[in-house]
């Protein structure tokens, strides 16, 4: 449901479209408990396996500018069809360092293949299916490019001085970093972590399945640790 039914935000009520939809920060600070009430509740693990998680779901288009970089919004930027910033309220204790929150959209697409004109939608780069994509891959290519196609294994570097192994390495312009089957493994290092953890405890299984069966295949090997 979009203002204009084809791409405008929804900033009106559908009920009334003379009413303005109020400011959905304000609305969570009207909803949600104040951050202070919930200490010592839960750790930093909660939002970083929430966001794991969430990486295995989805991973939205980004709109991008002519020159193919994506797009970045400012909260002091001219109106722009690629934002949908939110202002920060009055009484918002915690984010009165910032004049918004910055949104930049989803890059658009549409429901029909026929290139008739009809609703803006989203496109989701990676399965919906909760099923560690985001460690194996989510195209046979990407799958390919981290195996070792040896005892089920998935590719990992070692690291002088340390017996337990590290995700393989990459240059992407010109700086070190880690590669899994998510393009976001480097992000920050709790998520680079858990990368770690799951390449490790895959290639364990793996080696076991191998031991108690040692007839088996790299194929059968590798997705039978993956299903596990």
């Amino acid at each position: 449901v979009y203002d204009d039914n084809l791409n405008e935000p929804r900033t009106r009520s559908y009920i009334n479209s003379k009413i303005p939809l109020p400011n959905p920060r304000q609305i969570a600070l009207d909803l949600h408990e104040p951050l202070d009430d919930n200490d010592g509740l839960f750790t930093n693990l909660l939002p970083h396996f929430t966001e794991f998680i969430h990486y295995d779901l989805g991973l939205i288009a980004q709109s991008l500018h002519n020159n193919g970089k994506p797009f970045v919004c400012s909260c002091f930027m001219k109106d722009s069809e690629n934002c949908f910033n939110i202002p920060i309220p009055s009484n918002d204790k915690w984010n009165r360092d910032q004049a918004c929150m910055t949104m930049p959209r989803s890059s658009s697409t549409f429901k029909q293949t026929s290139c008739r004109m009809s609703q803006r939608e989203q496109l989701n780069l990676v399965t919906h299916w909760l099923d560690l994509s985001q460690v194996y891959g989510n195209t046979i290519q990407k799958s390919n490019e981290i195996r070792l196609f040896s005892g089920g294994l998935l590719n990992s570097t070692k690291v002088p001085g340390h017996k337990l192994s590290y995700l393989p390495y990459e240059t992407v312009n010109n700086q070190p970093t880690f590669k899994s089957g998510d393009m976001r493994t480097n992000q920050n290092l709790i998520f680079l972590s858990f990368q770690t953890i799951w390449l490790r405890e895959h290639n364990r299984i793996a080696i076991e399945l191998s031991r108690v069966n040692p007839t088996w295949s790299d194929e059968l090997l590798f997705q039978e640790a993956r299903k596990i």
